[in-house]
């Protein structure tokens, strides 16, 4: 078995750091359900109000607004895309590259570094779109999130 320098296994490193990740994103970023009937495509109301208010006011620091819209404009291009015709499984791919953007863009020792707290909000919620219709309703949550965000003055220019 293949263990690191402090004797654990590997895999088991992974799994507590991944329970670790997710416990700390927990605390910063709104549980939600895009929909509150999946099947018949019918948003969740409180996705675009309560939960898009509550979820800007867990981001405390400023974001940039070039960063921002730099995530926006990239999710948004790929459902304009979807939009457009391209099926979901020539979009996905693209879509999930995004965390590892997010991941970059917050590092440490970075020059206009995005928060944890914003970067844990695109990764918890790029991992629950499974689909198109997912998709979808993302990007109107992010499109309410930065509404309630530019109004509580989170974001600087």
């Amino acid at each position: 078995m293949n263990t690191n320098r402090q004797g654990v296994p590997h895999e088991k490193h992974r799994q507590d750091y991944r329970r670790d990740a997710q416990s700390q994103a927990g605390q910063r970023v709104v549980q939600v359900n895009f929909f509150r009937n999946k099947a018949q495509k019918e948003l969740d109301p409180d996705l675009l109000d309560s939960k898009a208010q509550q979820q800007a006011g867990l981001l405390h620091e400023r974001v940039n607004s070039a960063q921002i819209m730099k995530f926006f404009g990239d999710i948004k291009g790929l459902y304009l895309r979807l939009e457009q015709g391209r099926p979901w499984n020539q979009i996905e791919p693209m879509f999930r590259m995004i965390k590892s953007k997010a991941a970059y863009a917050a590092s440490s020792g970075r020059a206009g570094r995005i928060p944890e707290e914003f970067r844990d909000f695109l990764v918890v919620n790029i991992d629950k779109v499974r689909d198109e219709d997912d998709l979808r309703a993302f990007v109107l949550y992010f499109e309410a999130v930065l509404g309630f965000m530019y109004g509580k003055g989170l974001v600087t220019k």
